[in-house]
């Protein structure tokens, strides 16, 4: 092994100046992680709105045959799976969805995100709204990609906030 040529040796107190790794998402470009990566309540609220969006949609879709009634069973399941995991994930209420319905959450969000690419292109650019959503399907489907490790992180919070609450109670 070489050591590193003098042009990539960089003193530590210059690392900050890199630029953030970058990664493309159904054609959307964002910082890896993404934005919003880390606010799980504010993913919550987006998938409980992805999912009532479509409640409300599809029924008129099918009826104009835009979409199927199976299709929209399955999205609307998938999503309400995804919202129980989130539900779950922030706040330890309910359970998380079997692992099987993994690969059909990340067909939904990518989905999800080429629209919303499809969206931008149409109108030349994200308007406000629609980069607020971009950046939060953006962080939905990056969790998506270490779903286990989400999922663990979850479970291992939820069981230290018991702890600490049974020691609390315990000590008064």
């Amino acid at each position: 092994m070489r050591p590193a040529s003098k042009a990539l040796m960089r003193p530590a107190w210059r690392m900050d100046l890199d630029p953030a790794p970058l990664r493309v998402w159904g054609g959307i470009e964002t910082t890896e992680p993404p934005l919003l990566a880390h606010c799980h309540a504010d993913l919550l609220a987006m998938l409980i709105r992805m999912l009532g969006q479509r409640e409300r949609r599809y029924p008129e879709m099918i009826r104009r045959r835009e979409i199927d009634t199976a299709t929209a069973a399955a999205e609307i399941e998938t999503f309400t799976a995804l919202v129980a995991d989130w539900q779950w994930m922030v706040s330890g209420e309910g359970a998380p969805s079997p692992l099987g319905c993994w690969p059909r959450m990340i067909v939904a969000i990518d989905g999800s995100l080429s629209t919303i690419a499809d969206l931008a292109r149409e109108a030349g650019g994200f308007s406000k709204g629609l980069a607020d959503q971009a950046h939060h399907v953006l962080a939905i489907r990056w969790h998506l990609d270490r779903w286990i490790e989400t999922r663990t992180n979850a479970a291992s919070t939820h069981a230290a906030r018991a702890l600490s609450s049974k020691e609390t109670t315990d000590a008064a």
